[in-house]
């Protein structure tokens, strides 16, 4: 059955993403979100239900403050725009609702595909060490949102994403790994999967105009045929 999942998750963001391009389907931000990662999400949720309740809250708790961290210093660096929302209004006038649905659906997804098939032991409280995390990143959260408002030019940080994707991911992932070097295997299983969905997803968003790059400070450019 595990396998017969696994076709489905990979099949099911190909026909999307191709109705996109060869049906010249036309679908908004909100939408393309909810087909990607809400499809992928639910279908895992409605199979494991027993672990809905724990991947559901962290996701939660860990999605808002990481979302405004990085739409605040992504606005002072001007690292993306999103043009169109569903909503009428944006966060602290910037921030669209898709985007936290975005962190969400990502956290989520990603969790529950974890959970699904690569960990065989499954805990329903969240560990102590992920509560010392999330307590961490709220009172940072706190000072980004004062600084966006005293003093925003503080927060014009060149090349931010990629300082944060090293200090905040690439250096914790290898300590981890070094550290428990059994985990690497459903590590990569479960970044190969990620990394699929969402490139599916980021050229769509591209194509049909869902968000911009406006900054000068690009890490590089990677030329895709779609």
């Amino acid at each position: 059955m595990k396998k017969a999942d696994i076709a489905i998750l990979i099949f099911l963001p190909l026909v999307i993403f191709l109705a996109i391009f060869l049906v010249e389907l036309k679908i908004n931000y909100f939408v393309s979100l909810l087909l990607f990662f809400g499809i992928p999400s639910l279908y895992l949720s409605l199979k494991n239900d027993e672990k809905i309740q724990k991947v559901g809250l962290f996701s939660i708790l860990v999605s808002i403050p990481i979302a405004i961290i990085f739409e605040l210093v992504a606005f002072g660096d001007k690292g993306w725009f999103v043009p169109e929302s569903i909503a009428p209004y944006r966060i602290f006038s910037l921030i669209p609702l898709e985007d936290f649905i975005w962190m969400f659906l990502v956290t989520y997804t990603i969790l529950i595909f974890y959970e699904s098939f690569c960990n065989t032991k499954f805990q329903k409280s969240i560990d102590n060490k992920i509560k010392l995390m999330i307590y961490t990143l709220y009172p940072l959260t706190f000072l980004l949102v004062a600084l966006f408002f005293i003093s925003p030019s503080l927060l014009n940080i060149p090349y931010f994403y990629l300082w944060a994707g090293i200090i905040l991911f690439l250096i914790p992932i290898i300590l981890f790994l070094l550290r428990y070097p059994r985990l690497f295997r459903p590590f990569l299983k479960t970044s190969v999967f990620f990394f699929y969905i969402h490139l599916l997803f980021e050229i769509v968003g591209l194509k049909l105009n869902h968000w911009t790059f406006t900054g000068d400070h690009f890490i590089g450019w990677v030329p895709i045929w779609v």
